[in-house]
């Protein structure tokens, strides 16, 4: 696994990711492909800074992963949604379990 690493989300980091599951599968319902400024939005929903990248070779980014908030009601202050997106090239590679372990 030392070919991949992670790191917090920069600028454009995962959209074209994204923009594969909205053109090929219900993971991403939107209705057409998204810009960056829908990446900052969502960036902005996350807890805290818990919006992750997974990266091959300090180059190429195969996947992200984040936090967001399930409710806003007190009795779910501390509970929250994981979402992640892997590049389809690179799932069965255990990428999400190096995500989640971060």
């Amino acid at each position: 696994m030392a070919e991949f690493s992670i790191h917090r989300v920069r600028e454009s980091d995962g959209i074209k990711i994204f923009n594969h599951y909205v053109e090929h599968s219900f993971s991403a319902s939107l209705v057409g492909m998204t810009t960056l400024l829908f990446f900052d939005k969502l960036r902005n929903m996350t807890c805290g800074s818990s919006f992750y990248i997974i990266e091959k070779n300090a180059a190429e980014v195969t996947g992200f992963g984040l936090l967001k908030e399930h409710h806003h009601a007190a009795a779910f202050s501390k509970t929250a949604e994981v979402a992640h997106l892997i590049a389809p090239e690179y799932l069965h590679r255990e990428l999400g379990t190096m995500l989640m372990d971060t």
